[in-house]
């Protein structure tokens, strides 16, 4: 079984693997966890009282999110050892060590099955539950990867392709609000006093602007009924913000084509419909013909695959310190 190896932020290219697999890259120890402490003392004792109640509820509820979804996790065949999802210090989830872990130890893996990907370089992603939702295919198949990535996460999210409802633990525990710079306000921008990042995120934001409208533009009723620009750039920002990356390398290989070759040969020359250098011929070429599809002209053409690994991808938010990294 091939397997994906992921070290912190350092991704091990065999994409096309069939389980994504995560190593701690240092030593994690447990006393690393934070603790959150709600900071109260010099508000009232009403106050307190008030605050501690309605961090009490959103507790109880976030507890119940992150027990839905490693529930969900087990069920759908992801391993795990050492690490478990919980509340970082920063209020955030992330993977929290359960006990010590040691460098190489493998913390995470996960069914290839699982994860949204795309292709770039290579006309978009062939995702025939993606290609689906557009009247016009492709302006997809021409859409950066992150903006194919958004796509896919927001139909999951809707319900309106394949496995959505079966993902929607993972979905929950998705972040759904970003305070990133592309949603201060102008006057704030200006505050930072820095006419570069200023003008960047005013240049962002038209591109995206005119991205959304360009899929909105071919995309099917249903999904153009549905899709909001401020979803649109959720997912935008859950794909450059989770998502990780590596060489393409061709799909897995896969034996079946060649056996069904090897046994249209046998059937052409059993019933003496051509000679064995004819059927000897064909053969050749579809092996050939498979070799350079899968492992040649990806290489050629230096494809990327951009993958969102759900569980592996609550990795990139612990950071307490340089030290508490997986």
């Amino acid at each position: 079984m091939r397997l994906c190896n992921i070290f912190f932020f350092v991704i091990v290219s065999f994409i096309n693997a069939q389980h994504f697999t995560c190593f701690a890259f240092v030593p994690f120890s447990e006393k690393n966890a934070g603790i959150n402490v709600l900071r109260t003392s010099n508000a009232s004792p009403q106050i307190r009282r008030i605050n501690s109640g309605l961090h009490a509820v959103a507790s109880r509820k976030k507890d119940a999110v992150i027990q839905k979804f490693t529930d969900w996790s087990k069920e759908s065949g992801v391993k795990t050892g050492g690490v478990g999802v919980g509340t970082t210090s920063y209020g955030e989830l992330g993977l929290i060590a359960s006990t010590d872990l040691s460098v190489s130890d493998i913390i995470a893996q996960v069914p290839s099955e699982l994860v949204l990907d795309v292709i770039s370089g290579s006309g978009g992603d062939a995702s025939r539950d993606a290609l689906e939702l557009f009247a016009n295919d492709k302006v997809y198949r021409n859409l950066s990867w992150w903006a194919q990535l958004s796509v896919r996460l927001n139909a999951l999210d809707k319900g309106l392709i394949y496995g959505g409802l079966a993902k929607q633990p993972w979905l929950d525990v998705l972040p759904r609000k970003f305070n990133s710079p592309f949603h201060w306000s102008d006057d704030y921008l200006k505050e930072l006093q820095y006419d570069f990042m200023f003008n960047s995120v005013l240049d962002q934001r038209k591109k995206w602007k005119l991205i959304y409208n360009e899929v909105l533009s071919a995309a099917n009723s249903e999904f153009r009924n549905q899709l909001t620009y401020e979803d649109f750039v959720w997912g935008c920002e859950c794909a450059r913000s989770r998502a990780f990356s590596g060489a393409y390398s061709g799909a897995a290989f896969n034996a079946g084509p060649y056996a069904f070759t090897l046994l249209l040969v046998t059937i052409y020359v059993g019933l003496g419909l051509g000679s064995l250098e004819q059927a000897a011929n064909g053969a050749g070429l579809v092996l050939c013909a498979n070799i350079l599809k899968d492992f040649v002209l990806p290489k050629f053409f230096k494809l990327k695959k951009y993958i969102i690994c759900p569980y592996i991808d609550m990795a990139n938010h612990v950071g307490i310190n340089e030290a508490g990294n997986v």
